[in-house]
């Protein structure tokens, strides 16, 4: 029996800005087994299966959204107001 070998499952993993180290239940990093898109200079990556849109630019969730359109104009947004504006908001909740 001749068996193609099955691509290797890769996972990305990224940095939860809104992890606290002394308390509360958002892991320190999120973890995704999807292919991302590109859009904006942002990756997007659907998370949880028709839940939530995870918008990374440089290792970093900068927004979480329900769908991917949110995602697109999240991404457009940060880009439009400078990345690094958004990395600094880690503390606000999406």
């Amino acid at each position: 029996m001749n068996r193609r070998a099955q691509p290797a499952r890769v996972t990305a993993r990224y940095r939860n800005p809104w992890h606290r180290p002394n308390g509360g239940a958002d892991p320190q990093f999120y973890e995704s087994d999807c292919r991302p898109f590109e859009h904006a200079g942002c990756l997007i990556y659907q998370r949880i299966k028709g839940c939530v849109w995870d918008v990374v630019y440089d290792g970093v969730c900068i927004r979480q959204c329900a769908g991917p359109n949110g995602a697109k104009e999240a991404a457009e947004r940060a880009k439009a107001n400078g990345y690094h504006a958004e990395l600094r908001r880690g503390s606000d909740r999406p």
